[in-house]
């Protein structure tokens, strides 16, 4: 490919970076993953950045509890998978790690009901909504709130910008529209501006967690099962650093090396202190003392007794 794109930039003996550079500023220019496939990683696919540029890459996925932070599950998808055809298998594995974290067997979520339930009060027949759903508007999908609906999650997903008028014929009719309203005005109370707030705060923290400061932006690992491996220990590692933080107040290894450097530098200032007390208080190396000098702190009255002694 380096040859026809440097005779086409005007170059007779073009090499790979002169290829690279003229790639750049192609126009027409389209990627896709059906035509392109990784040498090396098979499971790799393309992903634009957010600055425009391209890379093979994978996608993770993090479920975590808004309350304390702690991350429930991470899942690696495919870097071609949308939000919300990814966020039904990272639910299911948020389920099973709560129902194994508890001492019991991973429930099976029900597919459908009868009735559309309520948004205020109990489904008719059923328990009320087992959890909630907080995410950003990548995962808005009238077909998706229809079907956490259905598997009683009550969602807090802002809504995308849509020009015109939206039409339920073809996404499910009433049902999906019923669940898209409901979805839209959980978001404009109170409580649901406190969820948003607090997943912009604690979700994106974790990525923060494992992927800048655990690095895990950049893998040299092949195949989405090695990634995904490599992925959740470092899930673990930021969750165990929840933990510590909680019980001891430090959760990193620079917060641990910063306290023990501060515990050192108050015992060397009182080790200091009490030995300039004592050569106070000693009149030649062998430790006999002044007949004029009191044993004890500077500035602290004696008893008579004492001082009669000293």
């Amino acid at each position: 490919m380096c040859h026809p794109l440097g005779r086409r930039g005007g170059r007779a003996a073009p090499t790979a970076e002169d290829a690279r550079r003229l790639d750049r500023k192609r126009t027409g220019k389209k990627t896709s993953n059906r035509e392109w496939v990784s040498r090396t990683d098979h499971d790799a696919r393309i992903a634009t950045r957010k600055d425009g540029r391209t890379r093979l890459a994978y996608k993770p996925e993090h479920v975590v509890d808004l309350e304390t932070g702690a991350i429930v599950a991470a899942v690696v998808h495919g870097a071609d998978v949308a939000d919300p055809a990814s966020v039904d298998a990272s639910l299911t594995q948020a389920e099973a790690n709560l129902q194994t974290a508890s001492g019991g067997t991973p429930e099976a979520t029900p597919a459908a009901e009868s009735a559309p339930m309520e948004d205020d009060g109990p489904a008719p027949g059923g328990p009320r909504p087992r959890r909630t759903v907080v995410a950003d508007k990548g995962y808005h999908k009238a077909a998706l709130l229809r079907q956490l609906k259905t598997q009683r999650y009550r969602t807090y997903i802002p809504e995308r910008r849509q020009t015109g008028r939206r039409r339920w014929t073809d996404k499910g009719g009433t049902p999906t529209a019923v669940a898209f309203h409901q979805n839209r005005a959980r978001g404009t109370r109170p409580l649901g501006k406190r969820y948003h707030r607090w997943r912009a705060e604690r979700v994106e923290r974790t990525f923060a967690h494992v992927g800048e400061t655990g690095g895990a932006r950049r893998t040299r690992l092949r195949g989405r099962v090695n990634v995904a491996k490599r992925y959740l220990l470092q899930a673990a590692g930021a969750n165990l650093a929840l933990v510590m933080r909680a019980l001891y107040g430090l959760g990193t290894p620079r917060g641990w090396a910063n306290h023990a450097q501060e515990a050192l530098l108050a015992l060397l200032g009182s080790v200091t202190g009490l030995l300039r007390w004592w050569t106070a208080h000693l009149r030649s190396p062998f430790g006999v003392s002044r007949p004029d000098a009191a044993w004890g702190p500077p500035g602290v009255e004696l008893p008579a007794a004492l001082r009669a002694g000293a």
